[in-house]
């Protein structure tokens, strides 16, 4: 029987011809895995590092989220909009905007029932202010 991973018995020709045909798909399997997990960025603006980094501690779990919120807030006085009490997961952004030194982004969440959707705005590598946009 001859499978793929049994190219010694083709010619040099053909097994030179089956790897790459093997490497290809393989990369592009590993590529579409990739592409379907984690945070997902469907606008065009370019996410910082913290951004990218807050949206990864998002694991369905209020405490990430509260730790997230904890680790990136501008201050003890940062209204969070009852988000660091939901268990938020599978974090997208939908829309990204920036002002001066200000970036706020639309990011969209699942609390295991619903899609909902909070406006986080940046600056200086901390979160200024949360505002639930969620309809």
């Amino acid at each position: 029987m001859l499978s793929i991973f049994n190219l010694k018995s083709l010619p040099a020709k053909s097994r030179n011809a089956g790897k790459k045909i093997f490497f290809t798909s393989s990369t592009i399997i590993l590529f579409l895995i990739f592409q379907s997990c984690g945070q997902k960025n469907n606008s065009n603006v370019k996410l910082t590092p913290e951004m990218e980094n807050f949206m990864s501690m998002l694991d369905g779990k209020y405490q990430s989220v509260d730790a997230a919120i904890q680790k990136y807030r501008s201050s003890d006085t940062l209204r969070t909009q009852d988000m660091d009490i939901k268990d938020l997961q599978n974090p997208e952004v939908q829309d990204g905007r920036t002002d001066g030194k200000q970036t706020c982004y639309d990011l969209k969440v699942n609390d295991k029932a619903k899609d909902c959707v909070y406006e986080l705005c940046w600056e200086n590598g901390k979160i200024i202010s949360i505002t639930d946009k969620t309809e």
